[in-house]
């Protein structure tokens, strides 16, 4: 038999923590321990320990700094004259480069991360969520060709950030998505 974690859930937020874990109050929303109640997980202890790692929400932060500083990248590129306009080109180039690289990390952690706590790819959420991190990846994939090609022309730029738009896009709704999997649903809202 597989050995379950024992847990409590607050009754005011929903912060579910491990039994023993709850000091004084609630580290989510500061109310006493009295509103914490039992709460029954049916996660096995050994993929406790491998969710708590905390490995896609950590690696998913890297594509979702880069996309915006991407955007301002290639905001600044267009606006500044040289030398800055070279530095910015520069940078978009590198970071654009790289997009990929930690979109295939995050989505790759992810896809972990969905397996250890669904036990499955194709719950209807971790579809959507593979679907457009997918086009996340290509949209990032024809950036990053875009900026490595780029020779810094004003429709090049504009090209950058609508793609940076897109990708911001994309990073809001994998974002709003994953909240929805991983936060508990607030009455009455």
């Amino acid at each position: 038999m597989v050995k379950l974690v024992r847990f409590v859930r607050c009754k005011v937020c929903g912060y579910i923590i491990a039994v023993g874990k709850v000091e004084d109050v609630c580290p989510a929303c500061g109310v006493p321990k009295k509103a914490f109640e039992s709460y029954e997980s049916k996660v096995s202890e050994k993929r406790m320990k491998i969710l708590d790692l905390h490995i896609h929400p950590m690696i998913v932060h890297f594509p979702q700094g880069f996309i915006p500083a991407i955007l301002l990248l290639a905001i600044l590129t267009a606006v500044f004259n040289d030398p800055f306009h070279g530095y910015f080109l520069i940078a978009l180039q590198i970071f654009g480069v790289a997009l990929p690289f930690v979109i295939v990390a995050a989505m790759g952690a992810g896809m972990l991360d969905g397996l250890i706590r669904y036990k499955s790819f194709t719950t209807p959420m971790l579809k959507q969520k593979i679907m457009v991190g997918g086009t996340a990846l290509i949209l990032s994939i024809i950036l990053a060709v875009s900026v490595f090609l780029l020779d810094a022309s004003s429709l090049e730029i504009l090209w950058s950030i609508v793609l940076s738009l897109l990708l911001l896009v994309c990073s809001v709704v994998l974002g709003r998505i994953g909240g929805k999997l991983t936060c508990p649903v607030r009455v009455g809202k």
